[in-house]
C-alpha cells in the first residue's frame, strides 16, 4: 500500500494563504485569487499526494458546484453531500489525463466523517499534524487507504478480509432485496422506554448509564454472525421456519412483553430470523406464511468485526508502536465510525439507481436484527440474576436505576467484561435531581431526552 497524505489549511488571520502539511515538509503558499479545482489537483500531484483532506475555512461555500475545469486534461468524479443548491462537496476522485495517478480530495467539514458543529467527530478536533499521524495509525493497523467516508474504508477492509473468498461479496443477488423486504421494517434498533418511569423514578438516587462495547461489530464476530449468499429463494411455509437460515419472513404476531410491545404491537410483519427467535423467546405465538432465504450463508464479516476490534483494542493498549495519546484517541475513534458506517453502507438508498455490491440491505437487516435479539437477552440475563430491569434502552445503551453511585459495585453482572468486545462499559451516573426528573417524564422521543441528559453529563 502506497499512500501520501497532506492536509490544507489555512494561515489565521491572513486571506489566501495557505499552508499544506505533509509527513515529509511544510510549504506555505499565497495565491492571488480563491481556489479551484485545477489548483488543488495540480499542487497535490506536485506534492505526489495521493490524498488531499482540506481543512474548514479553506474553501467557501458552493467550491466546486459551478466551476469549469478543462476536461481533456482531467477526469474527476464528484460527491456531494446534500442536494441542490444546499449541496456541497465532500470528495473529488481522479487523474490527470491520460495516465496520471490517481488523487482523492476530501473536504473534512461535509465528508461523512465530520460530525455537526454541536457535536464534532475527532476529525474536527484534531490539528493538522494530528491528522497526518492518526491516518498513519489507521492505515497500519487497518493494512487499507484511508479515504473519504468511513464506510468506505470499511468496506475495502472487507474485501481484504474475504480476498480468498471474493464472490461471498460480489455474488450479487439478482433481485430487488428491499422490494423482497430485506430492510429496515424487518429489524429495528431497541428503543425504549419504561412506561412506568415516574413512579419508578421516586425510589432511586442515581441513574446509571451502560454501553455495549462494538454492539454492531460484536453480532457479527460470533459464530451466529451469518450473512446471506446468492439470491433468495421464495418459500411458503405454513407455521414453520428454519431460524438458522438467513432470510426475511411474513408473519402474524400474538403476545406482548413490556421491551417490544410498542416496537411489535400485535399485527403482521415482514420480520428476519433473529427477531422472530427473540419474539417467541419472550413468549410470542409466531404464525410464518412466506419468506425469502438465501441459498447460502456465510461469516462474511467475522474476520473484518474481529479485526476491528482487535485495532481499537491496539489503539488502546500499545503505546510503544503508537506513542501519540491523543492519535491513538482519535483512532480509535475512527474505527468505531469505520464499523457502524459500513453496516449503515449497505442500507444506503441511494444506491436505488445504480448496480454497486454495497447495495445490500439484507446485511444492514442482519446485523440490526441480531443485536436487537442479543441486547433484549442481556437485559433478561441481568433481570434473572439480581431483579432489576432497566428503565430505558437505547440501540447499544442500558440505564438502570441504583442508589449505589458507583455502576460498577452496583451491576457487576454487567462491567465484569468491561474491557471486552460485547461486554458493558460504564459510562457514568447522573443524580436524579429535579430537572433529571423532568427530563425523563417528559413527553417526547427517547432520543431527545437522553440528548438532554448528556448535556447534564455523566459523573464517574
Amino acid at each position: 500500500m502506497r499512500t501520501k497524505h497532506g492536509v490544507l489549511h489555512r494561515i489565521v488571520g491572513l486571506d489566501l494563504s495557505f499552508v499544506l502539511s505533509t509527513d515529509d515538509r511544510t510549504s506555505w503558499f499565497s495565491t492571488e485569487q480563491h481556489l479551484t479545482v485545477e489548483f488543488l489537483y495540480e499542487m497535490a500531484t506536485e506534492h505526489g499526494l495521493t490524498h488531499l483532506w482540506v481543512a474548514p475555512g479553506v474553501v467557501g461555500p458552493g467550491f466546486g458546484r459551478y466551476q469549469m475545469y478543462r476536461v481533456d486534461q482531467w477526469n474527476l468524479r464528484f460527491s456531494y453531500r446534500g442536494q441542490g443548491e444546499n449541496a456541497s462537496i465532500k470528495s473529488i476522485y481522479g487523474w490527470k489525463m491520460p495516465h496520471g495517478d490517481a488523487i482523492s480530495v476530501v473536504f473534512i467539514e461535509h465528508s461523512r466523517w465530520a460530525g455537526s458543529v454541536d457535536d464534532p467527530t475527532w476529525i474536527q478536533k484534531a490539528s493538522p499534524a494530528q491528522l497526518l499521524v492518526t491516518i498513519g495509525y489507521l492505515e497500519d493497523v487497518l493494512g487499507v487507504p484511508m479515504a473519504g467516508s468511513p464506510g468506505t474504508v470499511g468496506w475495502d477492509l472487507l474485501e481484504l478480509k474475504n480476498a480468498a473468498h471474493p464472490d461471498w461479496i460480489r455474488d450479487l443477488p439478482q433481485v430487488d432485496l428491499a422490494a423482497c423486504h430485506f430492510g429496515p421494517g424487518a429489524a429495528r434498533d431497541l428503543v425504549w422506554q419504561d412506561a412506568f418511569m415516574k413512579s419508578r423514578l421516586a425510589d432511586w438516587k442515581y441513574l446509571h448509564k451502560f454501553d455495549k462495547n462494538g454492539a454492531y461489530i460484536s453480532s457479527l464476530a460470533n459464530s451466529d454472525g451469518w450473512i446471506g449468499k446468492g439470491t433468495p429463494i421464495h418459500e411458503f411455509h405454513g407455521q414453520g421456519v428454519d431460524e438458522k437460515k438467513v432470510g426475511v419472513w411474513r408473519c402474524t404476531i400474538i403476545g406482548e412483553h413490556r421491551l417490544t410491545s410498542v416496537l411489535y404491537p400485535l399485527g403482521e410483519y415482514w420480520l428476519s430470523a433473529p427477531v422472530i427467535r427473540i419474539l417467541r423467546h419472550l413468549g410470542y405465538s409466531v404464525g410464518i406464511y412466506e419468506g425469502y432465504v438465501f441459498p447460502e450463508k456465510h461469516l462474511i464479516m467475522q474476520s473484518w468485526a474481529k479485526h476491528l476490534w482487535a485495532s481499537r483494542t491496539l489503539m488502546r493498549t500499545d503505546t510503544s508502536l503508537y506513542p501519540n495519546a491523543e492519535c491513538r484517541a482519535f483512532a480509535e475513534e475512527a474505527c468505531k465510525q469505520i464499523a457502524v458506517s459500513t453496516v449503515g453502507l449497505t442500507g444506503f438508498g441511494g444506491f436505488d439507481d445504480e448496480p454497486s455490491d454495497k447495495r445490500r440491505p439484507d446485511i444492514k437487516m442482519q446485523v440490526v436484527g441480531r443485536t436487537f435479539e442479543v441486547m433484549i437477552h442481556n437485559i433478561l440475563k441481568v433481570e434473572k440474576e439480581t431483579g432489576y430491569f432497566p428503565v430505558m434502552a437505547y440501540t447499544d445503551a442500558l440505564y438502570y436505576l441504583s442508589d449505589d453511585p458507583d455502576g460498577r459495585s452496583a451491576f457487576p453482572m454487567l462491567t465484569g467484561r468491561e474491557s471486552l468486545l460485547g461486554g458493558f462499559k460504564w459510562v457514568g451516573r447522573v443524580e436524579l435531581t429535579r430537572e433529571v426528573k423532568c427530563v425523563l417524564t417528559a413527553k417526547g422521543a427517547t432520543n431527545k431526552k437522553l440528548a438532554e441528559l448528556n448535556k447534564i453529563g455523566w459523573q464517574r
